[in-house]
């Protein structure tokens, strides 16, 4: 463990909050403070074998490559051919082909980053597609999954990805959307499992959960204002996914088919924010 002050909060000012910076407070506060306020290169692999995780996790961002690139109106029988350079894309492709004339309709905002403001700091979400409909008036937020793990409703559900997409796209509405601005109810969020898009999930959304999202986004982050600690998780068995666990001599790496890879990779803010869409009240 690092023999030094615990940094706080208050040393970024500017912090950007994510769904990944909370979901990593609330599995763990040490993990939090070690990525996000001490920013300390990731010292282990979050599962193993290694290989098969870095070809997986390549192949995932290639998979969001391609998806992009169809909505772009990239000719569909090229990027077929980009996708048979694996076994495994290939068919994670030839799903997708079959969702695409569903999801390539209605207005469309692909790989679309939004960030709305929370106390001093900013709450930020990239998504891989909203969707708008109408007749009836409806959004659907599409988040595109590769791991070889899917996941529930109800678990999905409590995942501070739900929370924070749905909540961001409300929030934010009324400036991208104008007088059609979403209400929550209005709104969805449908996770879809490139292996099993069967599995897919359906999560819809309420007034009653806007408002508590709201609650308890503001509630978190004053929690993490205050921390001056950042304990490490009691819960052990969280720690064979993180990258950090050698910083609290916690076990070995878990095994890839355990892997859910929304819970592993926090966002690489390697765009310029100035492209962000930023609401302001």
């Amino acid at each position: 463990m690092l023999n030094r002050p615990v940094k706080r909060l208050a040393s970024q000012p500017s912090f950007v909050f994510s769904q990944h910076s909370l979901q990593d407070y609330a599995d763990c506060p040490r993990r939090f403070w070690l990525r996000y306020l001490e920013q300390l290169a990731w010292p282990s692999p979050p599962v193993e074998p290694l290989e098969e995780y870095e070809r997986h996790r390549l192949l995932g961002e290639q998979f969001h490559r391609l998806a992009h690139q169809a909505f772009l109106g990239i000719d569909l029988n090229l990027l077929r051919q980009l996708a048979e350079s694996d076994a495994l894309l290939s068919s994670w492709w030839a799903n997708f082909m079959r969702l695409f004339p569903a999801v390539n309709t209605g207005e469309r905002k692909v790989e679309f980053a939004l960030s709305v403001p929370v106390k001093q700091y900013r709450l930020f979400a990239r998504f891989d597609l909203i969707q708008k409909h109408t007749a009836p008036l409806r959004w659907v937020i599409w988040d595109w999954k590769t791991g070889e793990k899917t996941s529930t409703a109800s678990r999905l559900s409590q995942r501070w990805q739900t929370r924070v997409y749905r909540y961001v796209l409300v929030e934010a509405g009324q400036t991208i959307f104008g007088q059609n601005a979403p209400q929550p109810q209005d709104v969805e969020m449908v996770y879809w499992f490139a292996a099993a898009p069967e599995k897919s999930v359906r999560l819809p959304y309420s007034q009653e959960q806007f408002e508590k999202d709201r609650e308890d986004i503001l509630q978190w982050i004053e929690w993490i204002e205050k921390d001056d600690v950042f304990p490490p998780t009691t819960e052990e068995k969280r720690c064979r996914f993180c990258v950090y666990r050698s910083f609290c001599d916690r076990g070995i790496a878990g095994n890839l088919l355990d892997w859910e890879e929304e819970e592993e990779e926090p966002e690489a803010f390697s765009f310029n924010f100035d492209q962000v869409t930023e609401i302001h009240f």
